[in-house]
């Protein structure tokens, strides 16, 4: 939601009331963006949004891929090509 510095001072409540259900909010002045308000993710508790719940020690088995060591010595040789073999500052022609 987008609005004006003079709505969200008359009506910040609302804008509060409105991160607690998940929004986010941002607040203009003379039409441009200033202030970018997002829920707390640990203070949201209308429904619709996540209920906070405790971490369970291995919930997210096989979420998340782990690199092996070969898989880093890749990511190593392909970031130092990419930084060795570039110019640090392209230029404007290329």
């Amino acid at each position: 939601m987008k609005v004006s510095s003079q709505f969200a001072t008359s009506h910040f409540d609302e804008l509060l009331d409105a991160i607690d259900r998940g929004e986010e909010v941002e607040i203009l002045r003379t039409g441009k963006p200033r202030l970018h308000l997002v829920p707390d993710s640990t203070s949201v508790t209308d429904s619709g949004a996540k209920p906070k719940e405790d971490r369970i020690l291995g919930a997210g088995r096989g979420e998340l891929h782990v690199p092996g060591v070969g898989e880093w010595a890749a990511m190593d040789k392909e970031l130092e090509r990419l930084m060795n073999d570039s110019p640090l500052l392209p230029s404007e022609h290329s």
